[in-house]
């Protein structure tokens, strides 16, 4: 699941959130320092049977946004 918001900032941050078998595997590993802690209490978090979910977020530049809504907002019943 995803929202995309604008801060009081004016900046457009997507916000998602999902299984971490997946949005591990689209992180950019070089931005997250923690990610190798992180996995280690996934796996713990796992061994005690507990579900998890990751929560992620990213930037996205204006002029990106303009071109996505455009083609993706265009259709929307209001």
């Amino acid at each position: 699941m995803s929202v995309i918001v604008e801060d009081g900032q004016g900046r457009i941050i997507l916000y998602c959130k999902g299984a971490d078998s997946i949005l591990l595997d689209l992180m950019d590993k070089s931005k997250n320092p923690e990610i190798d802690e992180t996995q280690r209490h996934l796996g713990e978090f796992a061994d005690e049977g507990l579900r998890t979910l990751l929560v992620c977020n990213k930037i996205i530049p204006k002029n990106e946004y303009e071109e996505w809504a455009k083609r993706y907002l265009v259709n929307l019943p209001i």
